[in-house]
């Protein structure tokens, strides 16, 4: 049995989600040692982490791909100075879903149901 991971939005960490895959292998009648799970999964993070580093996007087929996308510099008042001076832009990390994938979870999601307007009403 897996054991619960604490509720942390979407983020798991790694140790968590390798019982997961071996869980589900396990399940699906596959023998596989865990440590070869273990390498097989911290290989294929090493991979994404250099590719996204290098400047590449990352794609993973019929779902969407992951990208590193410049953000503009932003401006903000440094008290030590007493001046205004531009940061340096930030790099983050974007996900964009593939048009298909996304034309799918558009027409199997219930807006009405998902955000029910009366629900958010009781909680004011």
């Amino acid at each position: 049995m897996i054991n619960k991971q604490p509720q942390q939005g979407t983020n798991i960490d790694k140790p968590y989600f390798k019982r997961l895959v071996a869980a589900k292998l396990k399940e699906r009648g596959y023998i596989i040692k865990f440590k070869h799970i273990s390498a097989v999964i911290n290989i294929i993070f090493e991979e994404l982490v250099k590719d996204l580093f290098r400047g590449k996007h990352f794609i993973i087929k019929n779902l969407g791909q992951f990208l590193i996308k410049r953000m503009p510099p932003q401006r903000y008042f440094n008290f030590q100075t007493g001046k205004v001076e531009k940061s340096v832009g930030n790099k983050l990390l974007r996900f964009k879903l593939d048009e298909t994938t996304r034309l799918k979870l558009l027409n199997y999601l219930n807006v009405e149901k998902t955000f029910n307007e009366e629900k958010y009403e009781k909680i004011k």
